[in-house]
């Protein structure tokens, strides 16, 4: 098929009453556009997003308000056609490079007093 011919060779997005011709859900979309294996990488791209958001220096609510922001949108991609939009995509990864970015070497790290350090997540 090739990417962006979904439409042409689709009986059934032919006859529907979508003005666009491609398949809302981004999963099948990339199944017809680019075969199993993109499928494969769609799936490896989002598995090491959540990865690098395990392992980002931010601050624990930063990478899990990030990868919740992000999984809702990959539920809504596999549902509707929320990835269609450029300014989603973009936006996505934004959150995501800024949730996985490291911290910048003049920011002060906040200093708590009376506790002992987090062991909740591995180090770099």
């Amino acid at each position: 098929m090739g990417p962006g011919r979904f439409g042409e060779f689709s009986a059934t997005a032919a006859q529907s009453l979508q003005p666009d011709g491609k398949p809302h859900s981004a999963l099948w979309q990339q199944a017809a556009e680019q075969g199993l294996i993109g499928v494969a990488l769609l799936a490896a791209a989002y598995g090491w997003v959540l990865h690098a958001l395990w392992r980002t220096a931010r601050p624990t609510p930063v990478a899990l308000t990030a990868g919740a922001a992000l999984t809702a949108l990959a539920a809504i991609a596999a549902v509707g056609d929320a990835l269609s939009f450029t300014a989603v995509s973009v936006g996505a990864g934004l959150l995501a490079g800024l949730a996985t970015a490291r911290p910048l070497a003049d920011e002060p790290r906040p200093v708590v007093t009376g506790t002992r350090p987090s062991r909740d997540r591995l180090t770099p």
